[in-house]
């Protein structure tokens, strides 16, 4: 835990810093980002579950490259996982991975060039993106009785790629997004001794974006 953690402060501080240097320029804009995940898990093992409805929100900067190229890197606060039915006696038991993550992607933004018959402004991005496990556990519903336990036999982080697309509406100044994105996680996060499944992390994103 006293690792994980110190990963995740240098890679914040890290951000940071980036984030102060640029402050230099005219280039750099703020914003703030929520969404509704639909979280699952990849991999041969993951036949039997289906996705979670869960959520995201986080802040990010934007430095500009281009005229139509833009870097944002991204901290996210991103609830993932899974679940699953299992019949037991007819009844159906239902089973929830439920995971907690901070995820900071760098993404790389192209903007498409706007005109006058086009008020919005359409974009494309990708790019890494690197998560930190805050919780696990997995919570099983037996005909309205829940009961939990927490999951310690996973991976505590997560490398993947983002990708996706969205429009911009001017607001003023500003910009409001709409966007839908695909984070794809590369990591086998099941770390079990004895017959690991294969499980990977996969969120399927629609998201709103508001930069100042």
């Amino acid at each position: 835990m006293e690792i994980k953690l110190k990963k995740l402060i240098t890679i914040l501080l890290l951000v940071a810093a980036y984030n102060l240097s640029a402050q230099e320029t005219d280039d750099l804009r703020y914003g703030f980002v929520t969404g509704l995940n639909y979280a699952h898990f990849n991999g041969s093992d993951s036949e039997q579950l289906y996705s979670r409805a869960t959520y995201q929100i986080g802040i990010y900067t934007q430095h500009k490259i281009s005229d139509n190229f833009v870097l944002q890197p991204e901290i996210i606060l991103s609830a993932k996982g899974a679940a699953e039915d299992v019949t037991i006696n007819q009844d159906d038991l239902i089973f929830t991975y439920k995971f907690s993550y901070i995820e900071i992607p760098i993404l790389v933004k192209y903007y498409f060039t706007r005109s006058a018959e086009l008020p919005v402004h359409p974009m494309l991005f990708a790019g890494p993106a690197f998560s930190f496990r805050l919780a696990s556990e997995l919570e099983g519903d037996l005909n309205g009785n829940t009961a939990s336990q927490e999951l310690t036999n996973y991976k505590t982080s997560d490398v993947g790629m983002v990708f996706g697309g969205g429009i911009g509406i001017p607001v003023g100044g500003d910009e409001i997004s709409i966007i839908l994105k695909y984070t794809l996680g590369f990591v086998q996060i099941d770390q079990s001794i004895s017959d690991p499944k294969d499980y990977r992390n996969g969120v399927f994103t629609i998201g709103f974006g508001y930069t100042l």
